[in-house]
């Protein structure tokens, strides 16, 4: 075999090789863009998950507040009520205590 063919040969193979090379490296990146675009759809699955969680604990804590609201009402209500009672009693021992003693 003389330099010609040889060089040739080599020729052929780094051809061959670089053909063969190429056509994987698409198919990896391919592959690879495949399982970014699942972990892609499992961030937004996450996301729209957390998005979900963050929304049912807002509206919980709205309900939490109102019902806040309702009995900070309440207590005060009962304490005015309270107020009143002690009043009444006042009044009516004093109303008592007088017509007793005379």
């Amino acid at each position: 075999m003389d330099t010609q063919t040889v060089l040739l040969l080599i020729l052929v193979a780094v051809a061959i090789s670089a053909l063969l090379i190429s056509m994987f490296m698409p198919m990896g990146k391919s592959e690879k863009k495949e399982h970014e675009s699942d972990e892609e759809t499992d961030t937004e699955k996450d996301y729209e998950q957390l998005r979900v969680l963050v929304l049912s604990l807002i509206r919980k804590l709205d309900g939490m507040e109102i019902s806040d609201r309702d009995l900070k009402n309440q207590i005060t209500a009962l304490q005015s009520l309270a107020g009143v009672n002690r009043e009444q009693i006042k009044y009516l021992t004093s109303n008592a205590n007088k017509s007793t003693s005379t």
